[in-house]
């Protein structure tokens, strides 16, 4: 679980002493509103894997039940594996909408009762300074090894977002410790 607060940035908002109100009560009462926030939200804030079991509507876009949506990892319609490359993903709303073009098997969502597979990265990334750019493309793949510019603060389990001039944009995790000029990230979904 995440932590939001500290017992000392509650007393320091609030301006309750330890004196009117222990420290185990502040605790307390942390521990009971920490996993409304999630809830109330509706999202993680951290990236989270979920995967969705939809019912299909007939067109060619869908909503998945959470976001912000990061990253499509896997998709199928009624059995058959789409490519998440050919999918236009609005990241805020949660919808992804497949393309017109014809590499993809289906053209719609099948109107039928739980027949759309979405298996999705959601949630917010934290935002930071380290950044840096990559030096060569980056194809599809899992445990992809990106050649950048820089691997300074960069760190095994970090999530980073990855996007450019190309259009394309998803995240993925460092999966193991970033070295020389190299960071290796869990699964990349398109060619950058």
């Amino acid at each position: 679980m995440v932590s939001y607060t500290t017992i000392a940035a509650v007393r320091r908002t609030s301006g309750i002493a330890a004196t009117e109100i222990s420290d185990n009560d502040v605790t307390a009462i942390i521990n009971e509103c920490e996993p409304q926030i999630e809830r109330y939200y509706n999202t993680k804030f951290i990236p989270t894997e979920r995967i969705d079991i939809l019912d299909g509507n007939g067109t060619q876009r869908i909503f998945l039940d959470k976001n912000p949506l990061l990253s499509v990892r896997a998709l199928k319609i009624d059995g058959t594996t789409e490519d998440p490359a050919h999918l236009h993903v609005y990241r805020e709303r949660g919808k992804i909408v497949l393309d017109d073009d014809q590499a993809l098997t289906t053209s719609t969502f099948l109107y039928d009762s739980q027949v759309v597979v979405v298996k999705y990265i959601y949630g917010f990334v934290e935002q930071t300074s380290t950044s840096t750019s990559t030096t060569a493309d980056a194809l599809l793949g899992t445990d992809v090894s990106l050649t950048v510019s820089s691997i300074t603060d960069f760190a095994d389990e970090d999530w980073v977002e990855i996007f450019g001039m190309d259009g394309n944009r998803e995240v993925a995790q460092v999966n193991a410790s970033p070295t020389g000029s190299t960071i290796q990230v869990d699964q990349l979904v398109m060619d950058h």
